[in-house]
């Protein structure tokens, strides 16, 4: 049973490997040319040594694949509940502390132009899967701590943030507001 298990999780992490684009953006955050990067890039050096390492490894800002909980838990040396614990403050302390969360909104908000032209683009697709793995590829063409800035602008992640863009793109109302 526990090699059938071994097994089957090796499977399923040699797809996760599959899944991330080759096109991924892999820039490391401290080397962030935009001024608003580097202000968030620096603000974040700030963090707790256990949430920085998270943020660093589950969004791949070190310039690597963003790894799955259970890898961050193994390389910060926590049991998964823990870890996914301090991930859940990290993303709070950014959307809560003003200084973070002005730096992630100005980041996020930087991008809804580009997340529009990016639905406008799909909207041609018709199959769901087909709009889903391109925005995927979108999604990951993005720089890392863009990345995190979007994922973190809204409690619900980037899902929470693209629904909120197509639904106001779908309803014709002003994207930004």
């Amino acid at each position: 049973m526990i090699v059938q298990l071994r097994s089957f999780f090796a499977e399923l992490e040699r797809r996760r490997e599959h899944q991330v684009p080759t096109l991924m953006d892999r820039s490391h955050f401290w080397n962030a040319s935009d001024p608003i990067e580097a202000c968030l890039a620096q603000a974040l050096s700030r963090f707790p040594t256990d949430e920085l390492g998270f943020l660093i490894m589950s969004y791949g800002l070190d310039g690597q694949n963003p790894r799955e909980p259970h890898v961050v838990a193994d390389a910060l040396g926590m049991v998964l509940p823990k870890v996914l614990d301090t991930g859940d403050a990290a993303r709070a302390r950014l959307r809560n502390r003003m200084e973070t969360r002005d730096l992630i909104e100005a980041i996020a908000g930087e991008e809804v132009p580009h997340l529009a032209r990016h639905l406008e683009e799909i909207s041609e697709l018709p199959d769901g899967q087909k709009r889903s793995a391109a925005t995927d590829l979108w999604f990951y063409s993005r720089r890392p701590i863009r990345r995190l800035a979007m994922s973190t602008a809204l409690e619900g992640g980037f899902l929470a943030f693209f629904t909120l863009i197509r639904h106001r793109y779908q309803s014709g109302a002003p994207i930004m507001a």
